[in-house]
């Protein structure tokens, strides 16, 4: 889950703190300090941009890896991905001297179902880019998903769209 009491906490983690040293670490007293650093981390609490600034600097991050990722812009965007490396295993990789994007197919049993939308998705892309469908049929088919998906159990609605298409 990508929030930012998961971020903070995944992070607290990894730089082998506890709630109550990092509370201290800020400033908080020692009676509340688990208690502060807690309610953000399970995100009842929202820190003020000053606290997620100085929460950044005592952890040694930047604030893009405690906030949640503003995905309009490039910083944004690829804290998203790292959050999707971490969660889903998505992997960066090189074909012909660029950087691709996959998804490991050996993903645990959970996370199948990603692998299975992923699969849906590039059918999907490749019908467009071979003119099987137009772009405003794939922006269609993107926007109501899973409602037009091949996986979609009931298979009405993605029968109708397909000949509504053909109108």
């Amino acid at each position: 889950m990508m929030s930012l009491g998961s971020n903070l906490k995944t992070i607290r983690l990894f730089r082998n703190k506890t709630l109550k040293e990092l509370g201290q670490i800020l400033g908080f007293s020692t009676s509340s300090a688990d208690v502060r650093i807690s309610q953000y981390e399970s995100d009842k609490k929202k820190p003020r941009e000053n606290v997620i600034e100085n929460l950044a600097y005592k952890l040694d991050v930047s604030p893009q890896a405690i906030d949640i990722p503003d995905i309009e812009t490039y910083i944004g965007a690829i804290y998203t991905l790292f959050q999707l490396e971490r969660s889903y295993g998505l992997k960066i990789d090189e074909l012909d001297g660029q950087p691709i994007l996959r998804f490991d197919k050996l993903l645990p049993h959970e996370q199948d179902t990603l692998y299975e939308y992923m699969q849906n998705w590039l059918e999907e892309a490749k019908n467009f880019r071979e003119g099987k469908i137009t772009q405003q049929q794939y922006e269609e088919w993107k926007y109501n998903f899973p409602k037009y998906s091949t996986l979609n159990i009931n298979k009405q609605p993605r029968e109708d769209w397909l000949h509504n298409q053909d109108d």
